[in-house]
């Protein structure tokens, strides 16, 4: 609930600023409205590690949305930079949020099942109906079942935690080419870093970046 009212004011604010200025969201620009919204929309819902294909794909979608210029569109810069900026922040967000602190990068998943005692000739990975005890054949199917959520989950962990650093460093990169150190973009990024980042230690995290970018 928290993270749809950051993202309903950060949805807001945009819609205001894009009222204010000429020719703001007409039916020409659409289009990258739309597609912001859908991606947005689309990372709501990455909450399980199932999603991890998924997410990956949002976070490429991203990339080219970054990359996209203002050929046909009717937004203006500020605008177009807003949502670009904005959908950065709410992809860490949802990083963030998918985070488990208790994950142990040593507990690694087994490669293969060994089947339970009592099946005779077994080997690990063999399939589950060269078992004819059913007992054991089920008993069997469901370490296999946790062993491939385990891994699921591995993966789903392991990309975020490697992902989150190159995503920080790119936020800071995209900031220091779009934004200057004018007080108006100053007070942009600030309130876009609040409204989309419920996470204190990674607006911390962005703003000693930022700052340090600045000195260099």
């Amino acid at each position: 609930m928290k993270y749809l009212t950051m993202l309903s004011i950060a949805l807001s604010s945009i819609q205001i600023l894009a009222n204010s200025e000429q020719n703001a969201f007409n039916k020409d620009s659409y289009d990258m409205q739309k597609e912001y919204l859908v991606i947005t929309g689309k990372l709501s819902n990455i909450k399980k590690a199932e999603n991890l294909e998924e997410l990956q794909k949002i976070h490429k979608s991203i990339e080219l949305f970054k990359k996209r210029a203002d050929a046909r569109q009717k937004l203006t810069q500020k605008q177009i930079r807003s949502l670009k900026l904005n959908l950065q922040l709410i992809l860490l967000n949802t990083i963030n949020n998918n985070l488990n602190s208790a994950f142990n990068p040593e507990d690694v998943p087994k490669l293969n099942i060994q089947p339970p005692r009592g099946c005779g000739f077994a080997m690990a990975g063999m399939s589950p109906n060269t078992i004819k005890d059913p007992k054991l054949r089920k008993e069997y199917e469901e370490a296999i079942r946790k062993n491939s959520e385990k891994a699921a989950n591995y993966n789903f962990q392991t990309w975020l935690r490697r992902t989150k650093p190159n995503l920080l460093r790119e936020l800071v990169e995209y900031i220091n080419q779009n934004y200057s150190s004018h007080i108006q973009d100053t007070n942009e990024i600030n309130q876009a870093i609040d409204a989309l980042l419920a996470d204190e230690k990674t607006r911390i995290t962005i703003r000693k970046m930022i700052k340090e970018s600045e000195s260099h």
